[in-house]
């Protein structure tokens, strides 16, 4: 991934993102400015090894850790009409906060630079409301790093029906192109505080490639999505 620092000149940083300590030994004989990305699930001593590189330092949530029963989900029991019934939903809205909140006590303890704001691929929406709770636990402490909204814009940009219909109680306006539906979604990110928003899963699941992945958009593409 790159990063756009906000600085005066507005350079790009490459970032490389890395779970254990074989990546991080390779990356330290790289010569240059470059930043570090790693989930919150590492171990402590490779989050402080990462720290300790001096290099620009991100933390994000880990989109892919616990697929199996993520984070945001919570098990359900009811005993209704003479049986249990039993379901997977969202978590209560303090359940999330509490998560929330314990993610950033631990970014805390290593000092990173930058810290993604959880999010959820696919649910750009579901995003959004976690990013408005993230806000505001972010804002409850004095914090050293800078939070940064997450949009995954992939799933949008690479399965939209062109001919889908806006639901008349849609949070936002999806109007007939996915590139307007980011719009808008990026300017809430804005109104609501973001200074910095990164956007997701631009790379595409490809069989044909060495690598199983390829960027899917042109740079003609990228820079309409951008503008």
């Amino acid at each position: 991934m790159t990063f756009l620092e906000p600085t005066s000149n507005r350079e790009f940083l490459p970032v490389f993102s890395m779970d254990w300590f074989g990546l991080l030994r390779k990356i330290k004989q790289v010569e240059g400015n470059y930043g570090i990305l790693a989930p919150i699930h590492c171990t402590n001593n490779f989050l402080l090894s990462v720290r300790e590189t001096g290099k620009p330092f991100f933390i994000d949530r880990g989109v892919f850790a616990k697929k199996e029963q993520p984070w945001y989900l919570q098990k359900y029991a009811e005993f209704k009409q003479g049986y249990w019934k039993r379901e997977t939903r969202l978590a209560t809205e303090q359940a999330l906060r509490q998560n929330i909140a314990e993610f950033f006590d631990r970014c805390d303890r290593f000092s990173p630079d930058y810290v993604f704001a959880p999010d959820i691929i696919g649910e750009p929406l579901l995003s959004l409301h976690l990013a408005h709770l993230s806000l505001d636990e972010y804002a409850r402490k004095s914090r050293t790093y800078q939070l940064i909204g997450v949009i995954q814009t992939g799933a949008i940009l690479y399965n939209w029906e062109s001919n889908s219909i806006p639901q008349s109680d849609g949070c936002l306006p999806h109007y007939n192109s996915p590139r307007c539906f980011l719009a808008a979604l990026i300017s809430e990110y804005r109104r609501i505080g973001y200074r910095e928003i990164a956007l997701g899963g631009l790379l595409q699941s490809r069989d044909d490639t060495p690598t199983g992945l390829k960027f899917g958009l042109s740079p003609e593409e990228l820079d309409e999505l951008l503008t």
